[in-house]
């Protein structure tokens, strides 16, 4: 043992027979005061708090305590030594029921202090009780006839030592961390207790004993204000107003005022319970509301929450902040490669390795999915550095998955800003600038500022993104119709491809200037969806044979499930003879899910639906995939076309994609037809259809749908 133990162990030893032997003197005035009966033996209390505190091994110190009381009191050294065994495996006993209730710390929930008041308190005194009777009658100490007797203030006395002594050392020891108002509350509500208990302790003693029920609400503040350590005091102050300042005239006040000390503590336990119950949940519930399940970081409506606290203080000292958003790259690979349950475990890693690299006054949160929210009050300056301190700690981030080992990036949005500004827009230039980040590669910063060009052009596509509903509302989104021309095949039904346009200020604008916007916000299965619906209601009113059209489908659209559900219903639920109508599905989006791309439009052609494969030979080498594919139209990639009359390499190719048409019993279509001498060459090569400016001007569905309306009816 080195020299500083070895004085620690000393010192506790001496303060323990110390307060052993004071708390002896105390239940031996009690004993003389009640009569024989003793209402409280402290010495019981402190053995089990020096083995709950200390360990069992400390045992013999309370032998040697019993033994010193024996010297004082001159009796036997035996009975000094079977109290003092007797003391300790009380403590002992104590000591396993109180682990085996789970109250070795504060009063959490009531079953832990009721099974304390039951289980503790008044099981393991029996044990000690009856061996120390049988001791002291042994010893000639007591005669036969108050064996009884004995036994009851031994076991009476342990019993209410340990009810109130016990908790009050554990909740007190080590000292509550309260505040110097909350230590003055508690002492003022203290005094008060002890001044009631001493005013009644004036009046006669039958007087008095009808009164005590005044000083159980204190009781009860107490443990409603300072819950556990509340209660302890409340007991401990009770007990020694009752039992110190009041002398019972016969057995039955006694036994008043003991059960009056005992019930009352055991009601303020139980309520510092049930608050501390209370108080865990709700601490549980608050924390659920704040913090993300998977990461342990704050959510988005504690960081918003932040938000709108910087924005209500309004900077008064001028200071600027920043809120970064970031954006891992490559997650959705982990994911589908691990599972979300490693996933998972990734981002709770990963949100540790971000909160640790950066400074402890920044709010770190999770938004959800791959994406995190970090807010810096006061660090508006350093923006910068962080953005780039986050980038570089996700990026040297290595996460292991089976054999595999995955490293991420980060696209990462800054917005510098000062507390005036509003939350909302603050989060939207933060979430801009990700965009743009992520949009130009990924794995770099991107700080928000009204003159970045990419970022506001971003701006303008995410207001038109979330404006598409009330575009269509407004009849923003038109239909026209292109018509295309027979060159070389014998077909007299007209047929047109549907065309999309959009009014903006005041103006058309065409499909690339919009639909590229719309698919990167997932808007295309629904604009399909609207243009499939306002095309077949043309075709309900129109005559069987008037005309044909054609529909562009978008990728994102043939992949969704209920595609073909919706395609199906509309069919039936507006008559339309599905062999009037040919959908159009780009090469690339042909081929984006080969598998997927055939079942669905297979599935449709056994209805009736015809299909064209649009920008034909833009891009793809490999044309065997034409084989899983139930094509009737091929439509020639329209820069071939334009230079056809010049450039003999497109007439070669032109003359490829016809044969290529042939063998497989497919008819071609030649787009961007802007000239006559484009269509005598597509005649000379005999191109079956051509489609283009020369052709015919888009015009509006409607005028279309007049106008075939009108021949039928000459």
């Amino acid at each position: 043992m080195k020299p500083g133990q070895y004085t620690t162990t000393v010192g506790i030893a001496v303060l323990f027979l110390g307060v052993y032997l004071g708390g002896t003197g105390i239940g031996l005035y009690l004993h003389g005061e009640y009569g024989g009966l003793t209402p409280l033996w402290p010495a019981s209390a402190v053995s089990l708090y020096l083995l709950h505190t200390r360990g069992l091994r400390w045992w013999p110190l309370i032998v040697i305590g019993e033994l010193l009381v024996a010297l004082w009191l001159s009796q036997p050294f035996t009975m000094g030594l079977v109290g003092g065994v007797l003391q300790a495996l009380e403590a002992a006993i104590a000591l396993f029921l109180l682990q085996r209730v789970g109250a070795t710390g504060l009063f959490s929930n009531v079953p832990q202090a009721l099974g304390f008041c039951f289980h503790v308190c008044l099981l393991p005194p029996l044990f000690s009780a009856a061996g120390g009777a049988l001791a002291q009658l042994g010893h000639g100490l007591i005669p036969l006839s108050g064996l009884g007797q004995a036994a009851l203030t031994w076991w009476l006395g342990d019993a209410m030592a340990l009810l109130i002594l016990v908790p009050f050392l554990m909740a007190w020891w080590p000292l509550p961390a309260w505040s110097g108002t909350d230590l003055a509350r508690w002492g003022g509500i203290c005094g008060l207790q002890i001044g009631v208990g001493a005013m009644l302790s004036q009046l006669p003693n039958a007087h008095g004993d009808l009164l005590f029920f005044l000083l159980l609400p204190f009781v009860g503040w107490l443990a409603l204000r300072f819950r556990t350590a509340g209660a302890t005091s409340a007991a401990v102050i009770l007990a020694g107003v009752v039992f110190g300042l009041h002398s019972p005239e016969d057995a039955f006040t006694t036994g008043v005022h003991v059960a009056f000390v005992g019930v009352s503590a055991m009601i303020g336990y139980v309520l510092a319970a049930l608050l501390s119950r209370r108080d865990a949940v709700m601490a549980t519930l608050t924390h659920q509301a704040d913090h993300d399940t998977v990461t342990g970081l704050y959510n988005r409506s504690r960081l918003e929450r932040e938000l709108r606290r910087l924005h209500d203080e309004d900077g008064a000292d001028g200071a600027t902040h920043a809120l970064l958003h970031v954006d891992l790259d490559h997650f959705k690979l982990v994911n589908d490669s691990c599972g979300h349950e490693r996933a998972d475990e990734l981002l709770g890693d990963l949100g540790r390795e971000i909160r640790a690299a950066l400074p402890a006054d920044a709010l770190v949160g999770r938004l959800g999915g791959d994406e995190f929210l970090v807010l810096a009050p006061g660090r508006g300056a350093q923006a910068d550095s962080l953005g780039e301190t986050l980038r570089r700690s996700v990026l040297g981030f290595a996460f292991d998955c089976g054999e595999r080992s995955f490293s991420l990036g980060a696209s990462i949005g800054v917005a510098p800003f000062a507390g005036s500004e509003a939350p909302a827009a603050v989060m939207g230039r933060a979430d801009l600038a990700r965009h743009a980040a992520k949009r130009e590669g990924g794995n770099r910063i991107r700080v928000f500022t009204s003159a970045d060009v990419s970022v506001q052009r971003h701006k303008s596509e995410l207001d038109w993104a979330t404006d598409f509903e009330h575009a269509l509302a407004r009849g923003d989104l038109l239909l026209f119709a292109q018509r295309i021309a027979p060159v070389c095949a014998d077909d007299g039904t007209p047929h047109f491809e549907v065309l999309l346009r959009k009014y903006e200020n005041g103006r058309l604008t065409s499909p690339g200037q919009f639909l590229p916007s719309a698919s990167r916000y997932g808007l295309m299965p629904m604009i399909d969806h609207w243009v499939i619906t306002r095309s077949f209601e043309f075709l309900a009113g129109t005559a069987p044979q008037a005309v044909n059209l054609s529909i562009n489908l978008a990728a994102e659209t043939m992949d969704r499930p209920d595609f073909l559900g919706f395609v199906q219903e509309t069919t039936e639920r507006l008559g339309v003879d599905p062999g009037r109508v040919c959908f159009e599905v780009t090469e690339r989006a042909a081929i984006h899910n080969l598998a997927r791309a055939s079942e669905t439009m297979s599935r449709l052609n056994s209805l009736g639906f015809s299909f064209a494969l649009d920008d034909f030979g833009a891009g793809v080498a490999n044309f065997g995939y034409l084989n899983q594919l139930p094509v009737r139209y091929i439509k020639i990639d329209g820069q071939f076309i334009r230079n056809l009359g010049q450039d003999e390499a497109s007439r070669v190719i032109v003359a490829c994609v016809r044969d290529l048409a042939r063998i497989h019993g497919m008819q071609c279509v030649a787009e961007f037809v802007e000239s006559g001498t484009i269509v005598e060459s597509l005649q000379a090569l005999g191109i079956d259809y051509a489609q283009g400016y020369h052709i015919h001007h888009p015009a509006p569905l409607d005028e279309l749908a007049a106008g075939v309306r009108h021949a039928g009816q000459t």
